[in-house]
């Protein structure tokens, strides 16, 4: 069975990699799917995004990355995925996620596997990574090295 796992993963964090890896042993093929949201500004294009990915997960060789827009259901169904994969962090994210997984078996009959994120990823989310480094933070627990440097060089860019 192949999952898919989608976000926009602007940028990746040490819980998204943590997801995907936890996820990667579970699946014949696991889709990793940048999805790109027409009414939100990201700071990285999407490819850029594939690439920080790579950069992380590239040693999974059943890990698949790509970019869609669109319904995460549409495309499950069009890449053969019986599963819907989704990290959450607290009770808020259950309550949102729960809502989203009833919406999405109710569209297409894809069921969804919440998998919980480890206690010290909790509090780490792209938005809240962005904020503290754009007011001059670290925030190099909560980032890959490698996404670190895009991060900086992206911000540098901005100034």
């Amino acid at each position: 069975m192949n999952g898919l796992f989608a976000g926009s993963f602007s940028p990746p964090t040490n819980g998204h990699i943590d997801i995907i890896m936890r996820a990667a042993p579970l699946f014949k093929t696991l889709y990793v799917a940048v999805m790109a949201n027409p009414d939100k500004e990201y700071l990285f294009p999407p490819q850029e995004r594939i690439q920080m990915l790579e950069e992380c997960v590239g040693q999974l060789k059943n890990v698949k990355l790509l970019t869609a827009d669109g319904l995460t259901s549409v495309l499950a169904r069009k890449l053969r995925c019986g599963t819907l994969v989704r990290g959450v962090r607290d009770a808020t994210d259950f309550d949102y996620e729960k809502k989203m997984a009833d919406m999405n078996f109710a569209l297409s009959g894809i069921d969804t596997l919440l998998l919980p994120a480890r206690q010290e990823l909790t509090q780490v989310s792209s938005s809240l990574v962005l904020e503290i480094a754009r007011l001059g933070g670290d925030v190099s627990a909560f980032v890959p090295d490698t996404v670190l440097k895009h991060i900086n060089t992206a911000l540098k860019k901005e100034c």
